[in-house]
């Protein structure tokens, strides 16, 4: 292997021999790794002429690299110097490459991107993309800066170039990989599904309890997701109804008040159709309020809570989770809200096409 990190393979880490013809730091010690780190080196390397040393704005801006949420493609920009510590990641070992870098890169991002709404990030997709598997759930925009040297002292920033754009992909394929099967990039296709904001959302954010959403139709939730217990009988009431897949997103980042499969602490919580046909907020307030007021107490009784009566059966209670005893709700809920003064603007839930 070369002595300097910038003479080896950008794919393989063997001495580089090849160079591409853009930006002629980024080596390859063969046509077959430069192939291979082409999906990802193309999304970059058009741009990086306009961005040369002599095109910088100020001796305090340097060259970084932008993660935008709404393009699929990550771009170059000259970045001031000045910045905050908190709410950045920080690589410094290439996991990919199981090498040291030779300084460090660190990596901007809201501090409360799973919770704030923030967009699926569609330029990190975009690099997911290219090998199999699932990927940290990245949101909103991010960007990526130089420091030199390693440690916790660093006091100089450095421009990024091509190399350090390899680096920063490596680190989003690895970071929380798991093996399964390709990830597609969110296509224009979204379904309209709804948020269950947890009292720390409402709280800090302003967030309504049931929020409408926009879920990319190629999103993981429709092929792994957990399945509540009591969506299983209700899909069976009729197959258009609740068959419903709700998705937790990292509950380390989210706030308190909901529980969930009897697990506390666990955040807010999305909700879809998995048919992706539309779900309104109305929808899943009915729901939660129908498992809540009506099929629990059914449940209880089916264990003995309700002594000294006998307690049903299991197939007498779940013969009571029907369609029927949905709608009773259902109307019941709508005539509340009218007398409230509050929106009862939704479709029929067995309704919707």
């Amino acid at each position: 292997m070369s002595d300097k990190v910038g003479d080896v393979c950008a794919v393989c880490n063997k001495a580089g021999t090849r160079s591409c013809k853009q930006f002629k730091g980024s080596r390859y010690c063969s046509m077959t790794c430069q192939k291979e780190e082409w999906p990802t080196h193309k999304l970059l390397c058009a741009v990086f002429p306009g961005f040369k040393s002599s095109s910088r704005p100020t001796d305090e801006h340097y060259r970084a690299i932008l993660f935008p949420e709404n393009d699929a493609k990550p771009r170059f920009i000259w970045l001031h110097a000045e910045w905050q510590e908190e709410d950045e990641y920080e690589p410094k070992y290439q996991s990919v490459q199981k090498r040291e870098l030779a300084d460090t890169i660190r990596l901007c991002h809201r501090d409360t991107f799973l919770m704030d709404g923030s967009k699926p990030n569609k330029s990190i997709a975009a690099i997911t993309a290219t090998r199999s598997g699932q990927y940290h759930d990245w949101r909103g925009p991010l960007v990526a800066y130089g420091m030199k040297s390693l440690g916790i002292d660093q006091t100089r920033c450095r421009d990024l170039d091509m190399k350090d754009f390899r680096d920063v992909a490596d680190y989003f394929l690895w970071y929380e990989h798991k093996p399964g099967p390709a990830v597609q990039v969110p296509t224009g296709k979204v379904v309209e599904g709804v948020r269950i904001n947890c009292l720390g959302d409402r709280m800090l954010f302003d967030k309504p309890q049931f929020e409408a959403i926009e879920v990319p139709s190629g999103d993981l939730i429709f092929s792994e997701h957990d399945m509540s217990d009591i969506a299983k009988p209700l899909s069976k009431i009729k197959k258009q109804c609740f068959f419903i897949c709700l998705a937790i997103r990292d509950p380390k980042w989210a706030g308190r008040g909901l529980d969930y499969n009897g697990k506390n602490n666990v955040g807010s919580v999305m909700v879809v159709r998995k048919n992706k046909k539309a779900l309104a907020p109305l929808h899943v307030e009915a729901l939660c309020r129908y498992c809540r007021y009506e099929i629990r107490p059914i449940l209880a009784h089916s264990i003995g809570e309700y002594a000294p009566d006998k307690p049903l059966s299991k197939e007498a209670a779940l013969a009571m989770v029907c369609r029927p005893t949905f709608s009773i709700l259902w109307y019941k809920l709508l005539d509340e809200k009218r007398k409230n003064k509050e929106n009862a603007d939704a479709p029929f839930p067995y309704d919707v096409e």
